[in-house]
């Protein structure tokens, strides 16, 4: 030991020495100040301060201030943590056992005395240290339940505060309290004093919260005397609640006589009125004495229980499910015979009884029902049944008498007399004495509708149609006619297709003179009919037959078009008078070939004539005809005839036919197969598609040089483009310009910039990497510039890696992200992925469903998932709670999940709303969202912020097959999926182009608002309006945006007009649209005009402004007019002034609009300009330049003479 500490030890023993003397002389307080002081550093001094604390607590016992004693035993157990083990545990452990027996029989003694709250005081502070034992919590637990019991004596059962002590004492005694006998004996002394108070419901309620003892009798017995009224504590709902425990053992009790259970079963009813009761005891097991007995009760007191309509309707059905029939019959009337409407039981157990009856027997109960429901319908109905049976067993007079008895009651007696005179009709031999009989039977059933008279009628057509045929087999045609065509009118397709066959065997013995003109006749005839199954009967086909015969006959001796008007008139009228294919191409086939024949030769006319489009058109019509699935000749020269013709057609938005018209095409025409993909390839190879180009020549045409020559060359030009590019991307990099975006997009296509790029620098793979990495560190600097993050937003994501698959954990994350909005801690690092994780989580609907699990506030509202964000429909939502629906529904007690995310959204909006940068983000990831939803994609996919699908390559390439998917599609909305595509980040070479393609329109609308002509140029080049034009509504935006700037031009203004002339000429020159062309013409005319008719314009500079829009649009007729009247005006001041000036924009507008030599010498122009001044009202120079000059037109110009 060192000599300080030594001298420590000296000085803490001497301490404890001077605070045992202040103890000893009664200054305790001091002493105590002294003991806390050397804790932990004097030996003695835990032990001292435990005995000190120990002393108190007896007298504060003595004093019985059990709050002190509670103090004092705590700062006892609280001076182990203090000592720093610098004590003698052996006697601290001692103190602290004996406080703790002490505490245990001071408590004891309290709750012998009845002092159960100080008990209970006393014994929590013990079990709620590490001293507890089970002789504490035994204690603690009976002074609970004497308090809980002591407080049920005072207060009424229907008081809320009872409900809640007897519940606390139920938890309490079922816990631990029943294994103390002490506790169940006072339990049941309880009881038993409740039950002696005459508190039957209060006793009842205790007795069936205790389960270690069955009381059943003993709540039996107090049931029957709450239900009696003797238990002035229960309420109306009490005795309700009574009666649906023990009423119906009551009403059924074998130990009591059966007028006891009446009795009890009276008083149930009186003081419930409940319909549950009395089918619980009717549906009870019980004698069949009593049985009768209750059912007895309730007719004789019908009018205190069925008059009740519930009671009455449940009493009834279940009257009706007796088994035995008649029993349950006869009791149904009685009850019709108290005054109840019972008729539909009654009618429905008659048509069960009748049911396994014979006719005979069914009739006395038909009778029986119908004298007590009169002219009943459902009675008279079975009658009727009866009397077609007896028409089915041809005992007609019977039948006639039963229907006469019904009379027009109900509808069928007249059907059934119809159809006994049709019987007596169809054995009658002579023929006349059948059709009076038939319009007997028919005149029976005029007033009968339905399937049974519509039946019997067609019977009786039938029987007509037969009796027609009778008459045509004997000679008397005019009878069967006149039958046939009555028939036909009526719609019989049998008696029209007999007319069909006997006129073709009129038509087959006819010559051929007079042939045509009775088909026609027949044809008419028939088609008056107006029924199209004339159309499927192989008579009238035949006879269409018989006309192609005629008219194949007929275009023997015509000329190539009248021989193909008259086919086509006979194959019009075949494609309008018949629907069946197969039928169609029968009647035509002869008439096609001879059709196609004809055609073919008009075809090979027009296309040796160089008349492609005529010939193309015709050729069209033949494959049409011809209808093969294999191309025939006639495609093959339509597509050859189109790409001859190719500045005049859209060929090659049809390019894929042609792919597959020359892969299917026979090698026998391997000629016009060649001719094709030579065409194909030179047409491609113009319009820039290389790749194209030169995949048709190798595989139609592998042994063509020259082509591919052309094509290689093309490469080469396209790899030198992208590796400037590429070197731009390295220049913005390095000067720090390219946005984090665009440098993540450039890593991403690295690899496709190093595979273009091949052609003329091969870049290694080593090399590449070392660009990526360093890329990668650019694009990490950008986004993390500020370099903060929030540390349980970063743990949270490092821990769950996989949050966006488990709800609850997106839930926690999302919850981490709002406060991170609220609390300011967003920063340029993090703001995306915290906007992108909390969008994803409110947009998943599943989220707020399972959300419920963790509530208890929710259980007596019902959610509705109508309109919710993210919500594609209700197969994305699986299996659903009980109070979750998908429908819209304005109950209050309905609460709108869309509304609890909209306002979870504003919230966070709010939230970021003061960060510009923040809130577009926010915005557009949003939006985004909602566009992939509103697409409404066939494949539906899981729903993510556009920022966050990138880091899950299943949710990326989810996302991606679901768009792919609608993209190959072709649906009219592709480039509303291009564009979520494009915000998803798909790296397909569509999206990319439609990405670029919108930085392009980007730029040519900021080039327009600027009217800078350095920027519009840069904007409007054919490269970039190319890759526009491929998407149709950005490029037709663009042009309305255009349309819209020229517009609102003004022509009044110089300034306005130098920078709008020279922008719009150059925009209009690059779009090449007639529209704007137009639009643009008539602003710069409106302004030339005025300028020079005012003299503040040169006619030179004139010239050069209205040159500029007339190579704009040549067909603009007044800028060609004011363009010559200028031309001759300059013309006539050089040969009269000799101006340079006026000379070079001669010569100007000469060069730009004719087709000849830019040095046009000088004296030819002197020449040109004498004859103009000469002659200025028709100038030779009108018949050279076939310019119609029109002096004045606009101009207010005075000429010299």
């Amino acid at each position: 030991m060192g000599l300080i500490s030594y001298i420590k030890g000296v000085y803490y023993d001497h301490r404890i020495e001077k605070a045992d003397e202040l103890l000893h002389n009664g200054k305790e307080c001091e002493a105590e100040e002294i003991y806390k002081e050397l804790l932990g550093k004097q030996y003695t001094a835990v032990n001292k301060l435990a005995s000190l604390y120990y002393a108190q607590f007896l007298r504060a016992g003595n004093e019985e201030d059990t709050n002190k004693e509670i103090h004092l035993f705590k700062c006892i157990k609280s001076l182990s943590s203090q000592g720093n083990n610098n004590y003698d545990i052996k006697s601290y452990n001692s103190t602290v056992d004996t406080t703790v027996r002490t505490m245990l029989s001071r408590a004891n003694a309290l709750f012998n005395v009845a002092k159960y709250q100080k008990c209970l005081d006393l014994m929590s502070a013990v079990n709620n240290s590490d001293s507890k034992s089970s002789d504490s919590i035994n204690l603690a637990c009976e002074a609970n339940i004497m308090l809980l019991i002591s407080k049920i004596k005072t207060i009424s059962v229907s008081s809320i505060e009872f409900k809640t002590s007897l519940n606390q004492l139920n938890l309490e005694f079922n816990s631990l309290g029943k294994s103390i006998k002490r506790c169940e004996q006072t339990v049941e002394l309880f009881a038993k004093e409740l039950i002696d108070g005459k508190r039957y419901l209060a006793a009842n309620k205790l007795l069936e919260s205790i389960t270690n003892r069955n009381h059943k009798d003993v709540c039996l017995s107090n049931a029957a005397c709450i239900i009696d009224q003797k238990d002035t504590e229960a309420s109306s709902n009490d005795l309700k609640e009574v009666v649906s425990k023990y009423g119906k053992e009551l009403s059924i009790n074998y130990s009591q006589k059966s007028d006891e259970c009446i009795r009890f079963f009276n008083q149930c009813w009186k003081v419930s009125s409940s319909d549950q009761f009395v089918m619980d005891v009717l549906t009870a097991k019980k004698t069949a004495f009593l049985q009768e007995e209750i059912i007895k009760n309730i007719l004789s007191n019908h009018t205190a229980y069925l008059s009740k309509p519930s009671l009455k309707k449940l009493f009834i059905d279940w009257i009706q499910k007796f088994s035995d029939k008649i029993e349950s019959l006869t009791l149904t009337e009685k009850i019709h015979n108290l005054g109840y409407d019972v008729k539909e039981y009654y009618l429905k157990k008659v048509q069960e009884v009748i049911s396994s009856l014979n006719n005979e027997d069914k009739l006395p109960y038909i009778n029986h029902a119908l004298t007590l429901f009169r002219n009943n319908t459902t009675m008279l109905i079975k009658k009727l049944e009866i009397a077609r049976w007896y028409v089915s067993h041809n005992k007609n007079d019977e039948a006639i008498v039963l229907a006469d008895e019904i009379g027009n009651l109900i509808t069928g007696a007249c059907l059934v007399k119809a159809e006994a005179l049709f019987n007596k009709a169809k054995v009658e031999t002579d023929l006349d004495r059948r059709v009076k009989l038939l319009r007997e039977s028919l005149s029976s059933i005029t007033s009968t509708t339905g399937t049974g008279s519509s039946k019997l009628i067609e019977s009786v057509n039938e029987l007509f149609i037969d009796t027609a045929e009778l008459y045509y087999s004997v000679k008397d045609s005019d009878k069967a006619y006149a039958i046939l065509h009555e028939q036909s009118n009526l719609g019989s397709e049998r008696s029209q297709n007999l007319i069909s066959c006997y006129r073709l065997k009129e038509i087959t013995g006819l010559n051929a003179e007079n042939k045509e003109e009775y088909i026609e006749k027949v044809i008419t005839e028939i088609a008056t009919f107006n029924n199209p199954s004339r159309l499927n009967d192989t008579s009238y086909q035949n006879i269409w037959d018989e006309l192609s015969i005629v008219t194949l006959n007929k275009i023997q001796s015509l000329s190539n078009q009248e021989a193909i008007n008259l086919l086509e008139r006979y194959i019009n009228r075949v494609d309008k008078e018949f629907t069946d294919k197969t039928i169609v191409k029968k009647r035509k086939a002869n008439v096609i070939k001879e059709l196609i024949k004809r055609k073919y030769l008009i075809a090979r006319e027009s296309e040796l004539a160089s008349n492609f489009t005529s010939a193309a058109n015709i050729y069209h019509e033949i494959s049409t005809l011809e209808a093969k699935k294999i191309p025939t000749l006639a495609v093959l020269r339509f597509i050859l005839c189109k790409l001859k013709d190719y500045q005049n057609s859209d060929i090659l938005n049809h390019k894929d036919n042609i792919y597959s018209v020359m892969r299917k095409a026979s090698d026998t025409f391997m000629t016009e197969k060649k001719d094709i993909a030579y065409r194909f390839a030179l047409i491609l190879l113009k319009s820039g598609d290389i790749d194209e180009s030169l995949s048709v020549l190798s595989e139609f045409l592998p042994e063509e040089t020259y082509l591919k020559k052309a094509c290689e060359q093309g490469y080469i030009a396209k790899a030198l483009s992208k590796l400037d590019e590429f070197n731009h991307n390295l220049e913005l990099i390095k000067n720090r310009e390219m946005s984090s975006d665009d440098a993540i997009y450039f890593i991403n296509h690295m690899l496709d910039y190093a595979e273009e790029i091949k052609p003329v620098l091969e870049i290694s793979r080593p090399v590449l990497s070392r660009y990526r990495n360093k890329i990668k560190n650019y694009a990490i600097s950008k986004l993390f510039d500020e370099g903060k993050y929030n540390v349980a937003f970063e743990k949270l994501k490092k821990v769950h890696s996989d949050y966006l698959d488990n709800l609850t954990v997106l839930r926690n994350i999302a919850i981490v992200c709002l406060n991170m909005a609220e609390s300011e801690q967003l920063n340029d690092s993090n703001y995306k992925e915290v906007i992108s994780v909390w969008l994803t989580a409110i947009y998943q609907e599943k989220l707020f469903i399972k959300s419920l699990d963790y509530t208890s506030w929710d259980n007596s509202f019902t959610f509705s998932l109508y309109d919710a964000f993210g919500h594609f429909n209700e197969n994305t939502v699986g299996n659903l709670p009980e109070n979750v629906i998908l429908e819209y529904d304005s109950d209050e007690k309905v609460v709108m999940i869309k509304e609890v995310q909209r306002s979870l959204l504003d919230r966070f909006e709010a939230a970021i709303s003061e960060n510009q940068k923040y809130h577009i983000f926010f915005t557009e990831q949003k939006s985004s969202m909602d566009a992939l939803v509103e697409l409404n994609l066939d494949i539906k996919c899981k729903l993510v912020a556009p920022y966050l699908a990138s880091s899950s390559e299943d949710i990326f390439e989810d996302i991606t097959e679901a768009l792919e998917h609608d993209r190959k599609e072709g649906y009219d909305n592709w480039e509303d999926v291009l564009a979520v595509g494009v915000d998803y980040g798909l790296q397909n070479s569509i999206y990319n182009d439609f990405k670029t393609a919108n930085q392009y329109f980007s730029e040519c609308i900021e080039a327009l608002d600027s009217m800078q002509i350095t920027k519009t140029k840069n904007a409007f080049i054919q490269s970039k309006l190319s890759l526009i034009q491929r998407f149709n509504k950005k490029y037709k935006a663009l042009l309305s945006y255009t349309s819209s700037k020229i517009s609102s031009l003004s022509a009044e203004n110089k300034a306005d007009f130098k920078n709008g002339f020279g922008q719009y000429s150059v925009v209009c020159n690059e779009l090449k649209d007639v529209t704007l062309s137009y639009s643009f013409s008539n602003y710069v005319m409106r302004y030339v005009v005025e300028e020079v008719n005012e003299k503040r314009m040169s006619k030179e500079d004139a010239s050069e402004c209205i040159l500029t829009v007339h190579l704009l649009d040549k067909t603009n007729t007044r800028v060609n007019d004011n363009l010559a009247t200028l031309l001759s005006l300059l013309m006539q001041e050089y040969a009269q002034e000799g101006r340079s000036t006026a000379l070079t924009s001669i010569k100007n507008i000469l060069s730009k609009t004719r087709s000849c030599d830019s040095s046009l010498d000088n004296d030819l122009v002197e020449q040109l300009a004498i004859l103009a001044l000469i002659r200025p009202r028709r100038s030779p120079i009108c018949y050279i330049f076939r310019y119609k000059f029109i002096f004045k037109r606009d101009f207010n110009i005075r000429t010299k003479t």
